[in-house]
């Protein structure tokens, strides 16, 4: 069975859509199933500009057409509702081809948060939205039950529960770590960003500890000009058998304006990295990538870092690097 999943999230974006995306992938041939993207890269696209990182695909209704008979699916699945999500939507109701959908980002909630509007504007009018996207599908797929039933709650139908499995080699029971803390302890782990919701877990009235674990920056780098610095960040890539591992590294990209910081990108690297330095006309910048021997080379136009997909040996684990002029 060939599926075919539309999705306006992907590599290099690092989140929990992607990765999730990416692992299903992994998994569906064990279950006699491929995994066919139609991703942003492969279409004419322009960046978000709120968030340089997301590449927002344009394609024409004729290029999804071709796509996708040239894939030839079994089963459509479109797992975002932006405008790729959109096209693919808008072929399968023009060629009466059933299709389901996903919700995995809870955009009332992400974009209240960050326009200086009365939130129950902005939720009002994007669950409205939200939901005249997925109506069309045949089921909605929601990673827990709580949310399926929110939201049916919210008008949604044929929602269908979809959970997340576990990955026995990352999670499994391991000799226990005395962290001086009361228990027991609660653990949150993920990224430290405003839809994460981290304060209401910390709010929460727990017997014990509450533990709050992001990401770690291991080297960082300022641009020549000073209006941007890069941070490489672990991403547990440093430890095979933790329950945080992933292969890859990322570099988070800093705007600096003033006294005004911003973080505008992630890009997924190599292994470990360690080493990031710009090049003296800071037109490109080189992270190193400690396990895999290399440096990636990646683009610098403004304060947009993108990467080059090219990378250079090196004899050795690269764990700091310099650039004389």
């Amino acid at each position: 069975m060939k599926v075919l999943v539309a999705t306006d999230a992907w590599h290099p974006q690092v989140n929990g859509v992607v990765r999730t995306l990416a692992r299903i992938a992994d998994e569906a041939p064990a279950l006699g199933a491929t995994i066919e993207f139609l991703t942003p890269d492969l279409f004419w696209n322009v960046p978000l500009p709120i968030y340089p990182e997301i590449q927002l695909a344009l394609p024409r209704a004729r290029a999804i057409e071709q796509r996708i008979a040239a894939i030839a699916p079994d089963a459509i699945h479109v797992a975002t509702e932006g405008p790729l999500g959109y096209a693919v939507r808008r072929y399968c109701r023009d060629h009466r081809w059933s299709f389901t959908t996903s919700f995995h980002t809870r955009f009332p909630e992400y974009i209240a948060g960050r326009l200086p509007v009365p939130a129950e504007w902005t939720c009002t009018l994007t669950w409205a939205w939200l939901r005249r996207f997925h109506s069309s599908a045949a089921a909605t797929l929601a990673a827990t039950p709580s949310l399926a039933a929110e939201l049916t709650s919210r008008g949604f139908g044929n929602v269908r529960v979809w959970t997340r499995g576990v990955d026995t080699d990352l999670f499994h029971p391991r000799p226990s770590t005395d962290l001086g803390l009361p228990r027991p302890v609660f653990l949150n782990v993920g990224r430290l960003a405003l839809e994460k919701n981290v304060e209401a877990f910390l709010a929460l009235d727990l017997p014990g500890s509450q533990v709050v674990v992001g990401d770690g920056p291991e080297g960082l780098a300022m641009s020549p000009k000073g209006d941007v610095a890069v941070a490489a960040i672990l991403r547990g890539s440093n430890n095979k058998k933790a329950f945080y591992y992933n292969k890859n590294g990322s570099l988070s990209i800093l705007k600096i304006d003033g006294k005004k910081v911003t973080k505008t990108q992630d890009i997924e690297v190599g292994g470990l990295p360690e080493a990031v330095v710009f090049t003296p006309d800071g037109k490109y910048l080189l992270a190193g990538n400690y396990l895999t021997e290399d440096f990636s080379i990646l683009k610098v136009n403004g304060s947009e870092v993108t990467d080059t997909g090219k990378r250079f040996k090196v004899p050795g684990h690269p764990a700091s690097a310099r650039i004389g002029h």
